[in-house]
């Protein structure tokens, strides 16, 4: 195995954990999530450069037009049992597009974009409409200009967001957009070298990203949260659950041996979305928590699940659907990931083998 196939090279996002930085395209993420919408973001992500006025309002258009789910998979999404995981609603989901998507088997560029542009529009569809169904509620269809932030509140709700509520879930999909060659960026990158089409990479990396110790463990913060229950309780949890030695949910990260710059960014976010629903007691409760887990354990900080949790729950998000928000807002990175690496050589993990030395064969009867 070559190096060259051991070693990913990727000019999309740059996560400096040690200096606690985070860069989209070289434009630090701070000043994205303050600057840039969703869809300006999708397009620094998938083209490497900031859109010119007519290629965004192009974008958009096109993002808008792909909306609407092909009516099978809608069918098919209305025959799952109730008490399916959003996200494995949306593996399915995607491997269905996959096959009602008329060029799927092409693989030229403009192919490849046509189906990112689908995906990217129509999973935040399929996510919205069975977090409906499974309530015996009707799909609702976004207004048909719609920016994608408000095109998903809208859906799940079944009525307009607030100007405020869109701008600050806007502001969501940009930092949850990317973060590297993670493994969810891995899983689809690997998919994508041998070649398979984007819907099979883009599944393979939402497995990925359901996972307990990624995407799944957004649900466990605002469980814990919950659990407390008031901010009188906040010092005596913690010290329970230190004294058991459980695991603090939304708190350390791998790569980030600083603070998560995306917490930091999500923290006033998670303030005011908590105050536009007039229940800002989860809010609360998450910041003493961490002031109480930075006395008591010194350099352990909140990583990005911490406030994203209180956020989406302010946003009317079931606790279990939250993974699958995340991931409608990180399938645009995912999607970029595919075609960067579509456009590169093979590319295989490295593997060391610690398995036994050479065995000697026995017959059946002498084993």
């Amino acid at each position: 195995m070559t190096a060259e196939s051991e070693t990913v090279t990727t000019a999309l996002t740059r996560v400096d954990g040690e200096a606690g930085v985070i860069s989209i395209r070289g434009y630090d993420l701070a000043e994205l999530v303050e600057r840039a919408g969703c869809e300006e973001v999708t397009f620094l992500l998938w083209r490497g450069y900031l859109p010119k006025a007519n290629e965004l309002r192009r974008l958009k258009a096109d993002l808008a037009e792909a909306r609407r789910l092909p009516q099978p998979v809608m069918d098919l999404l209305a025959t799952f049992p109730k008490d399916t995981h959003p996200m494995t609603v949306l593996r399915a989901a995607v491997c269905a597009l996959g096959v009602f998507d008329l060029d799927a088997e092409g693989d030229t560029d403009q192919d490849n974009d046509a189906k990112a542009r689908h995906i990217a529009a129509q999973l935040p569809v399929a996510a919205a409409s069975w977090l409906r169904m499974r309530e015996d509620k009707a799909p609702v269809d976004a207004p048909a200009k719609a920016l994608q932030s408000t095109a998903f509140l809208h859906m799940l709700r079944g009525e307009a967001p607030s100007a405020d509520e869109t701008a600050h879930f806007d502001r969501i999909l940009v930092i949850l957009a990317d973060h590297g060659v993670d493994t969810p960026a891995a899983a689809a990158r690997l998919v994508a070298s041998t070649r398979g089409d984007m819907f099979a990479a883009i599944g393979a990396g939402l497995g990925a990203l359901q996972g307990g110790l990624h995407g799944g463990a957004i649900k466990s913060v605002m469980e814990t949260i919950q659990r407390i229950g008031t901010r009188k309780k906040v010092a005596s949890q913690l010290e329970r659950m230190l004294q058991k030695k459980l695991r603090l949910p939304g708190f350390g990260h791998a790569v980030h041996k600083q603070r998560d710059p995306r917490s930091a960014l999500l923290k006033p976010i998670a303030a005011a979305l908590g105050s536009m629903a007039k229940e800002t007691l989860w809010y609360e409760i998450a910041a003493d928590l961490e002031d109480a887990v930075a006395g008591a354990v010194p350099g352990l900080t909140p990583n990005v699940d911490f406030y994203l949790a209180p956020a989406l729950y302010s946003l009317g998000v079931p606790p279990d659907a939250f993974s699958a928000v995340f991931a409608c807002a990180r399938v645009n990175g995912l999607a970029a990931h595919v075609l960067e690496q579509r456009a590169s050589s093979g590319w295989s993990p490295a593997v060391r083998w610690n398995g036994p030395g050479p065995a000697v064969w026995k017959p059946l009867a002498e084993r």
